[in-house]
């Protein structure tokens, strides 16, 4: 954040945003960006947490927490078992067990492996 209160990245973002272009500073016209869109994520625990209320203006906010393990575990287990039902019952028999060391293997890779300046990609989530 700079003097002004703006993150000069973010401001040139929130141009493009505001003005579907930039400004070309010698010919003094509008550079038009066509057929293009922005998503954007931030990341509660690594980075910078907010954003200009000039920029976020543009967007929907959503915000969620992770869901307790019951939770987790019932949708997983509703995914690989309907998945695994048309497989031989001996194999769909396993869908259980399945899904708990996946839970399992998740919370013992994001205990072991955290995040740092360096190993900034350090983010584990259960879709990986």
């Amino acid at each position: 954040v700079d003097k002004y209160d703006t993150q000069s990245p973010i401001e040139l973002a929130r141009q493009y945003v505001d003005y579907n272009g930039w400004f070309d500073k010698v010919k003094i016209l509008l550079k038009e960006i066509i057929k293009s869109q922005l998503v954007a994520c931030m990341n509660p625990t690594a980075g910078s947490f907010t954003i200009t209320p000039r920029m976020q203006r543009h967007f929907a906010t959503f915000s969620f927490v992770m869901p307790p393990p019951d939770i987790v575990r019932t949708v997983y287990a509703g995914l690989i078992e309907g998945h695994l039902s048309a497989f031989n019952p001996d194999i769909a028999k396993y869908g259980a067990k399945l899904v708990d060391a996946s839970i399992d293997l998740h919370k013992q890779v994001s205990n072991a492996f955290l995040p740092s300046a360096v190993k900034f990609h350090y983010q584990w989530n259960l879709r990986e």
